[in-house]
């Protein structure tokens, strides 16, 4: 702080009072700026807000929202009701950018709240009556969602109706995944002959890195791209836990789900789709 006033008297005597308080004024400003909510929660010793559930973050983000979009209107009736702007036009662009705040704010609220939906649906293991397994009718009907696969292509799920489907979903930063890649390669190898096959579902939120994956460990076997989780939520829902796999029959009807890692190596597993092959 000395060197400061030191370097505030020579620039006063120097160039004269009024440049002197610009350069305060800005200094005083760059000050103000610095002080992060960070910086505010620790002066103000209030504790840091910490969400172990995803839903209540979410439900964080929707109320503030919705205040910044009750803010943005509430400045809109008062720009219309201001005798100030004396034309449309500025009226007009007073208006606009309080207008652009409110439909940005929209918009996220659009997205946040379908995601919350997604997230309110129950995991697909309640949705599938206990006890029940692949020689037993299932309780639950998969959603025929669209497919991406690593060229751009889309397909709908009910493509594959008639074949039993290994619906498996990973991700190149799982490392449990990886590990059963070779293992996903193998079962899709001993059946694809009797009227089955596997979808690979990646999570990875970017391309090259599947690709990057597939040049060191190749795959012979459908591979497809969720970045956006959609087909997850849409057919387990829930919390994203990987690797996850769902056995589907012949008539689109969800079996069984596997969550976790080796249940590709697992005899149960074997068993199941032995069982959907010679009964279906």
């Amino acid at each position: 702080m000395l060197y400061v006033l030191k370097f505030l008297m020579f620039f006063s005597a120097n160039v004269g009072y009024m440049p002197v308080v610009g350069l305060f004024i800005l200094l005083t400003l760059n000050s103000t700026s610095q002080a992060t909510p960070e910086k505010e929660r620790l002066l103000s010793g209030k504790p840091r807000e910490v969400y172990t559930d995803r839903l209540a973050f979410f439900q964080s983000r929707i109320d503030k929202l919705q205040a910044i979009i009750g803010r943005a209107q509430s400045a809109q009736r008062k720009i219309r009701h201001n005798p100030f702007y004396r034309t449309d036009w500025d009226q007009q662009q007073a208006l606009k950018p309080w207008q652009r705040i409110e439909d940005h704010a929209r918009r996220m609220l659009v997205e946040i709240q379908d995601r919350t939906k997604r997230l309110a649906r129950p995991p697909i293991e309640q949705r599938l009556q206990p006890g029940r397994y692949a020689t037993t009718a299932p309780s639950w009907v998969a959603q025929n969602v669209l497919l991406t696969r690593l060229d751009g292509k889309q397909e709908q799920m009910a493509a594959h109706r008639g074949d039993v489907v290994l619906l498996h979903f990973w991700a190149t930063w799982c490392r449990p995944c990886t590990k059963e890649i070779p293992s996903l390669q193998r079962l899709y190898q001993q059946f694809r002959s009797r009227d089955f096959t596997v979808l690979a579902v990646s999570l990875d939120a970017r391309k090259k890195e599947i690709d990057h994956f597939f040049q060191r460990q190749p795959l012979r076997l459908p591979v497809y791209f969720d970045p956006g989780r959609v087909v997850y939520q849409k057919m387990i829902g829930g919390l994203e836990v990987l690797p996850r796999s769902l056995l589907i029959d012949k008539k689109g009807r969800i079996v069984q789900s596997y969550t976790g890692a080796q249940h590709l190596t697992a005899p149960a597993t074997f068993t199941d789709i032995r069982n959907l092959l010679d009964t279906n």
